[in-house]
């Protein structure tokens, strides 16, 4: 990693970078989740749901799974739920959704 010194002290480059990075989505017109890596969550109906950028999964049950997020937590509850795809950082999740909540500042 490459690190940048200011009069502060020493600073990441990529703590450095990421406002170009946010200033660079918007100029494409691209989601600027996806680049600066917060979470990009999408839901089709209550039936799936779609979860980019997570860090982890925490509870995994039929009922209620807990999946962990830059700053936070996202709680899915429902019926027959299971994880249909997961990758590095997505993950697809269907099933009868009937609660979805995103907690923010747990599971640091």
């Amino acid at each position: 990693m490459l690190f940048i010194i200011e009069d502060k002290g020493v600073v990441s480059y990529m703590e450095k970078r990421k406002p170009i990075l946010r200033l660079i989505a918007e100029a494409v017109d691209a989601p600027r989740e996806l680049l600066a890596g917060e979470p990009l969550i999408e839901m089709a109906g209550d039936q799936r749901l779609m979860i980019e950028n997570h860090t982890g999964v925490k509870v995994y049950t039929g009922n209620c799974i807990r999946v962990g997020i830059k700053g936070g937590t996202v709680s899915i509850e429902g019926c027959g739920l299971r994880i249909a795809r997961m990758q590095k950082k997505q993950l697809v999740i269907v099933g009868t959704i009937r609660n979805l909540c995103l907690e923010r500042g747990i599971g640091k």
